[in-house]
């Protein structure tokens, strides 16, 4: 997130550095791939420094229509029929930037309902769009409300 930093005097030097409210999925657009699309670009981005894969625990039972409705809300087009397993949700977007150009932006969350966890893993054309989307998506994951 965007940060602004503001310095005072008042009696003394003052500084007090905000976060703007501009989460990355301001800039997301939705894409629609059918499954052969989605897995050619997967392969492509490969792994290593442009993955990064989250495992995690849920605060609550498993939701898995809130988590679909977070994904969307992060501007993921949810891409149906392309995992086999049909409780993984599996979402593709472009992030905008006006410095950087377009990155592509896949996704896939595979929840474990008996054990109340969750796996995400993210794949981008950016490492640190890739860090950033599993920071913000996973806490809220974790934390949705039923």
């Amino acid at each position: 997130m965007p940060k602004v930093r503001v310095s005072f005097i008042s009696g003394k030097l003052h500084t007090i550095i905000l976060k703007l409210p501009i989460a990355l999925s301001k800039f997301n657009e939705p894409i629609q791939l059918n499954g052969a699309e989605f897995f050619a670009r997967w392969k492509q981005i490969g792994a290593g420094p442009r993955e990064k894969q989250v495992v995690f625990h849920s605060n609550a039972p498993i939701n898995l229509s809130g988590a679909r409705t977070i994904i969307l809300g992060f501007k993921f087009e949810i891409l149906e029929e392309v995992d086999p397993n049909p409780t993984n949700i599996v979402g593709a977007s472009v992030l905008h930037t006006s410095g950087g150009g377009m990155f592509g932006c896949l996704m896939r969350l595979e929840p474990n309902i008996e054990a109340q966890m969750y796996r995400l893993t993210v794949r981008t054309t950016n490492e640190a769009v890739t860090n950033e989307i599993c920071t913000l998506l996973e806490p809220l994951l974790a934390n949705i409300a039923i």
